[in-house]
């Protein structure tokens, strides 16, 4: 297995963090998803440490960090403050943010609430369900939104149907293995979930437990399109081939509110897109990182 932490970081509670850093330059975080930890990144941090202060950090209660407790829940605002905090003790300014599903929302909620903590964001395939319906789901405004967006409705049905509803019958029976099987084949297809490694599916299975608690507890927060909009940083956006369709109509409706935004696919990938595809991703994510920031400093060589 390859190493976990070098190092951690002490949150305003006191929660221990640990990360892996690497480079110098610009901050640039890392913000994984849900069933991952810092490892998820493990083929990037080279990559963009030859040009960035390059940081990975296991987010709370992921691996090898606390376990989560029992029957508590796992908000999403903790996580904000928790990567409000990661900037603040490793950089020396504000600093761009790769964040993967669960860990873009986190990412696009942090540059929302406090933005002088961010200078730019590439959001992999973000969650942003709320900006489409509430959760739990008003059946009015799924309503409405047939009649407004057919497709990005039926992409929801199809999401919520496939993963998230089977996923959460069996975490309240206590059947874990067949909820991993079920929110791993639907976020990321059957033929992908089944085609994980070893080593990929045992960092799912350790860790669970926090899927657990967001499915079982809160789970997604409120966000509004003002909201969204407010956000003035370049963002890239990424979305994969093979991905669930919910998630390329978020991107596409993402891309309609921020203001200075770009969507890019990346062939041959699913929702870890990241870990399907590594040299896309870099490229993308590098040459964004070179050209649009730039653009936005002034400082783009001829």
């Amino acid at each position: 297995m390859a190493a976990i932490s070098s190092g951690s970081i002490i949150t305003r509670d006191g929660t221990a963090l640990a990360l892996t850093e690497r480079g110098s330059g610009d901050a640039l975080a890392f913000v994984h998803g849900g069933v991952s930890d810092q490892r998820t990144w493990t083929d990037q941090l080279d990559f963009f440490a030859a040009s960035h202060h390059a940081i990975a950090y296991s987010r709370r209660y992921a691996v090898p960090n606390a376990p989560i407790t029992d029957d508590a829940d796992d908000p999403m605002q903790v996580h904000v403050e928790d990567l409000a905090d990661l900037i603040k003790n490793r950089a020396t300014g504000p600093a761009h943010i790769v964040g993967h599903s669960w860990g873009g929302f986190i990412a696009l909620e942090l540059a929302i609430q406090m933005p002088e903590l961010c200078k730019s964001l590439v959001l992999i395939e973000p969650p942003v369900l709320t900006l489409l319906i509430d959760f739990p789901p008003n059946p009015a405004k799924l309503f409405k939104l047939f009649l407004k967006s057919p497709s990005s409705a039926l992409a929801l049905v199809k999401l919520a149907v496939g993963a998230m509803v089977p996923a959460e019958k069996a975490f309240r029976r206590g059947d874990d293995r067949a909820a991993v099987e079920a929110f791993g084949a639907g976020v990321l297809g059957k033929k992908r979930f089944h085609a994980l490694s070893k080593q990929r599916y045992e960092q799912v299975w350790a860790n669970r437990a926090p899927d657990r608690a967001q499915i079982l507890g809160i789970g997604f927060p409120p966000l509004t399109e003002k909201e969204v909009a407010s956000v003035n940083q370049p963002v890239l956006l990424l979305s994969g081939t093979e991905s669930p369709t919910i998630f390329n109509r978020l991107n596409q409706h993402l891309i309609e509110l921020l203001p200075d935004a770009s969507h890019q696919i990346i062939p041959n990938a699913s929702h870890l897109l990241h870990e399907d595809a590594p040299e896309a991703f870099q490229t993308a994510v590098a040459t964004f990182l070179r050209t649009r920031t730039s653009e936005r400093d002034g400082s783009l060589s001829d």
